[in-house]
C-alpha cells in the first residue's frame, strides 16, 4: 500500500519483518523479489508452489497485525471470476516501440485498454507501461 505517495516499508523491512521475522521463511525459499518503491509495492516469486500457499496462509492468519497490516497481498494465479489485472510492462530499451510489445502480448493474453506511461513524481517517464489484461 502506499503512505502519502511513499511505501510505509523499504525492501530491508519486507524481507526481514515480513518474510522472515512474520512468515517464518529463508532467504533461499525465495526465487525472486522485485521492489517498486515508487509505486508502493512488492512482487515476490517463491521456489516452489507449498512456499507460496505458506505465505497465503500465514498472511490471511495475521494479515491485521503489523507488520502484514501494512499490505495487501494479492495472488496472481487466481479464480477465473478474478482473471482482470493490470500488468506492469518495462522496457529495457526505451526505443523499442510499445505497439510491439503488446502484439507479442496479445499472443499470450487478452489485452483491455491501451498502454499508460509510468511516470516517477517529477514527470519522467520510468521506461515502464500499464495495461489492463484478461489473463
Amino acid at each position: 500500500r502506499k503512505s502519502e505517495g511513499k511505501s510505509p516499508v523499504d525492501r530491508n523491512f519486507f524481507v526481514k519483518r515480513v518474510l522472515i521475522d512474520c512468515c517464518g521463511f529463508q532467504a533461499t525459499n525465495v526465487f525472486c523479489l522485485q521492489d517498486f518503491p515508487n509505486n508502493g509495492y512488492f512482487d515476490v516469486t517463491f521456489r516452489n508452489v507449498a512456499d507460496c500457499i505458506k505465505f497465503l496462509d500465514v498472511f490471511k492468519e495475521k494479515g491485521n497485525q503489523r507488520p502484514l497490516s501494512l499490505l495487501t497481498a494479492e495472488p496472481l494465479f487466481t479464480l477465473p471470476s478474478q482473471r482482470n489485472r493490470v500488468v506492469m510492462l518495462h522496457t529495457y530499451n526505451p526505443h523499442v516501440p510499445v505497439s510491439d510489445v503488446l502484439t507479442f502480448l496479445a499472443r499470450y493474453i487478452d489485452l483491455k485498454s491501451d498502454s499508460v506511461q509510468l511516470k516517477d513524481t517529477f514527470g519522467i517517464w520510468t521506461s515502464g507501461h500499464q495495461v489492463k489484461v484478461t489473463l
